[in-house]
C-alpha cells in the first residue's frame, strides 16, 4: 500500500481495489445493496439488543377460564 491508502485497513482496501476492477455497474449495485444490507442488519439486532423487557406489560389483558384446569370433554374416555 501506499500513503494514500494508509488511512484504510487491509480489507478496506482490498474491497476498494476488487471493486474498481469490475466492470459491470450491476455487479457493484448488487454489492452496494448487499452492504447496506448488512448495515441495517446490524443497526436492527443493536436495537433489540439494547431493548429490555417491560415485565407485566399485558397484565390483565388475558383471562384464564374458572375451569382451565378441569378435563376436556373430549378426552373423557380415555380417563
Amino acid at each position: 500500500m501506499n500513503t494514500t491508502t494508509s488511512q484504510y485497513s487491509d480489507i478496506e482496501y482490498r474491497v476498494f481495489e476488487t471493486m474498481k476492477k469490475l466492470q459491470e455497474p450491476e455487479l457493484k449495485n448488487e454489492i452496494w445493496d448487499f452492504v447496506q444490507f448488512i448495515v441495517q442488519k446490524k443497526a436492527h439486532t443493536t436495537a433489540i439488543g439494547e431493548r429490555k423487557p417491560i415485565f407485566g406489560i399485558a397484565k390483565g389483558k388475558i383471562k384464564m377460564a374458572a375451569d382451565f384446569d378441569e378435563p376436556l370433554e373430549e378426552f373423557k374416555e380415555y380417563m
